[in-house]
């Protein structure tokens, strides 16, 4: 995908707006600036204006790293449209998204692979990795699906892998997967990851309590990419009675979210999967 098709992706929803494009942001962005009005239609059904629901609850600051401006400005359209998300600053190589993430403290960045200066894989690992001082959310989104990325940017400490083809609504819910604690990874990088673990065949780690049947089963779904909704709806469960399953799952092998999970699940055999051919 191009960055003029990915900032096409962001323009339908905007196309109503009667001014020009909100201003971009330069590396030197400061940590907090006035709010965007919101597209027409985005109010709260009792009228509310946008700009007060905006400013009245909760808002996930987040930073964009990526060396296209326009790829940048198309995240920013997309993410800005939702009522508790703010741009705080945007970087074009790597050097500059750590300094602006240590002095601007977002709660999640969001960081291309390939930049000058300084690549994705190492914003990772100083941002969200073992050594970082004051950690930060991390989401890869990146055109590139290639074995050599994901797995490294997962150790690195990655809350979530997405590709840019994967479009708006799987890119605000990475941001909320992070937010939340947990991860979220692009199906066809999902796909990719297992078969490059599988592919090693493993020394799994010890479990620290068997799983029930039951934790079996939702692991392999978890494994598979999908949501506590999709597995619920399977299962014929709640969303509820899942996210507990999950809790479980992630105490008794030792790892910290759904990554993990579908890790750990692959290594040790508890689920098959597709054929990865």
């Amino acid at each position: 995908m191009t960055a003029a098709q990915y900032l096409e992706v962001a323009t339908p929803a905007l196309s109503r707006r009667s001014r020009g494009d909100p201003p971009i942001e330069s590396a030197d962005a400061t940590a907090t600036r006035p709010y965007e009005a919101l597209p027409s239609g985005f109010d709260a059904a009792d009228g509310t204006d946008a700009l007060v629901r905006k400013s009245s609850i909760m808002t996930i600051q987040l930073l964009i790293a990526d060396d296209q401006e326009m790829v940048r400005r198309g995240m920013r359209r997309i993410l800005e449209q939702q009522p508790d998300m703010e741009v705080v600053g945007e970087a074009a190589d790597g050097e500059t998204a750590v300094e602006l993430a240590r002095r601007l403290r977002p709660d999640v960045a969001l960081v291309d692979i390939r930049m000058p200066r300084l690549d994705g894989l190492e914003v990772t690992r100083r941002l969200a990795g073992p050594g970082a001082a004051v950690p930060v959310k991390v989401v890869v989104v990146t055109t590139f699906d290639l074995d050599e990325y994901v797995y490294p940017a997962l150790r690195n400490g990655a809350s979530g892998f997405l590709l840019k083809r994967s479009g708006p609504t799987l890119l605000v819910e990475g941001v909320r997967a992070a937010m939340a604690g947990d991860s979220l990874i692009s199906p066809s990088v999902t796909v990719r990851l297992l078969r490059h673990i599988t592919g090693k065949r493993r020394e799994s780690g010890a479990v620290i309590e068997p799983l029930t049947e039951r934790e079996i089963e939702i692991a392999g779904k978890v494994a598979e990419g999908k949501t506590n909704a999709d597995i619920a709806a399977e299962l014929f469960i709640s969303p509820g009675t899942v996210k507990t399953h999950v809790a479980s799952i992630q105490r008794k092998l030792g790892v910290r979210n759904r990554v993990g999970i579908a890790v750990r699940a692959w290594e040790m055999g508890y689920v098959t999967g597709p054929s990865l051919g």
